[in-house]
């Protein structure tokens, strides 16, 4: 199981930091706020209760899902959770809270991609940078003083929970000890329609269903995944493999998952092989050809990896580049 997660921190209060949050990224429009979750299971609860997940094929203006933000104070510290990495990339966002609050902090590390991430504003610039993608290692700007003996030409997951130490961050095992987080509730107000008028995407029509789901092979599935894939305990209560493009209000990404159903006309069902295959049909668009294999490379991570012959990438939205590689679990 790899590390994923971003984390936007500024020296300040939860308060403030939840409060400019709607003003850096002016997109999001509030729907409902809680303050003093007792503990980390609790705001988790609140935040899959109140999350709505909503996919690119069923995506609308009257339809656009709903997602949600995590706060809570560490120490001199306000953080944010931002588990699409997005708001933590979002360079212009971050400079503009870093001139309303002073000092900002952002860390990412997505091992599923062997990608890790730092970048610290002060007063509305970038002060320093590091990037590490599949071992390369791109920096900006200066060296910090909390930075001394750490390794950052090879930075990854313990180089950044170093450096989040040396910040006075606490530990991600520290984080779900906290004893009060808050959460925002929001939706991104974008009109996607307008601002990509050629976005496949975008529905603007409700889809046509028929009787029978559409037998088609979109993805193929080579040895090595379809052994991984028996392997795995939640296939013997879900049969079918669905594969798609997810969209939330930051973006889209691939996914694997089981599941339990077919949604009769809106979905394409390769049962041909040893593993039964759903795909919807606009996800379709992007995995025409897709071919899904189960590697490992050479410093052992291992992960589904979507090859894809014509080279398209679904970002049509703004969002942070994502690898093709996903790790299960």
């Amino acid at each position: 199981m790899g590390m994923h997660f971003g984390l936007i921190a500024v020296k300040g209060s939860v308060t403030e930091l939840r409060e400019m949050f709607l003003e850096v990224w002016p997109k999001f429009q509030l729907v409902s706020m809680k303050a003093g979750l007792p503990n980390a299971d609790a705001a988790w609860a609140w935040k899959k209760s109140h999350s709505e997940f909503v996919s690119a094929a069923d995506w609308s203006k009257d339809n656009r899902g709903k997602e949600v933000f995590l706060f809570w104070q560490d120490g001199p510290w306000a953080v944010m959770d931002d588990d699409s990495y997005v708001h933590a990339s979002d360079a212009e966002a971050l400079k503009a809270l870093s001139q309303k609050l002073g000092r900002v902090l952002s860390f990412c590390v997505e091992t599923a991609g062997g990608c890790a991430s730092f970048a610290c504003y002060d007063n509305g610039e970038l002060r320093r940078e590091i990037a590490y993608t599949d071992g390369d290692t791109s920096l900006k700007g200066e060296p910090l003083p909390e930075e001394a003996g750490i390794d950052v030409n090879f930075y990854y997951m313990d180089e950044t929970e170093q450096l989040m130490e040396a910040f006075g961050l606490s530990s991600l095992q520290q984080i779900r000890q906290k004893d009060a987080y808050h959460a925002l509730c929001v939706v991104d107000q974008t009109d996607y329609e307008k601002e990509f008028p050629e976005n496949p995407f975008v529905s603007r029509e409700p889809a046509t269903r028929t009787a029978d789901s559409t037998n088609r092979t979109v993805v193929q599935l080579t040895t090595a995944a379809v052994k991984k894939l028996q392997e795995m305990p939640s296939r013997d209560e879900k049969p079918f493999l669905r594969v798609s493009v997810k969209s939330g209000s930051t973006g889209f990404q691939y996914d694997l998952k089981f599941d339990d159903h077919v949604n009769e006309g809106n979905d394409y069902l390769d049962s041909s092989g040893e593993i039964k295959v759903v795909v919807d049909k606009t996800s379709a668009l992007f995995l025409e050809g897709v071919t899904i294999d189960w590697k490992t490379l050479a410093d052992g991570r291992q992960g589904f990896h979507f090859n894809n012959p014509n080279a398209i990438e679904p970002e049509p939205l703004p969002a942070r580049t994502r690898p093709w590689w996903r790790l299960w679990g």
